[in-house]
């Protein structure tokens, strides 16, 4: 049912909140990823005031 409504319905509907999504995944793991530097470098005083 979902992938016909992909199919025949109207993309931007879907697009848009997938698009949302996948930006704040990123954003996640960026986060994530600067967690990991400061606990690999906790000595980096620029990085301890991020």
């Amino acid at each position: 049912m979902v992938i016909m409504t992909l199919v025949t319905g109207d993309l931007g509907l879907f697009l848009t909140p997938l698009a949302d999504l996948g930006s704040v995944l990123v954003g996640l793991s960026v986060a994530a990823k600067l967690k990991d530097a400061l606990k690999a470098a906790p000595s980096h005083k620029a990085l301890k005031r991020v």
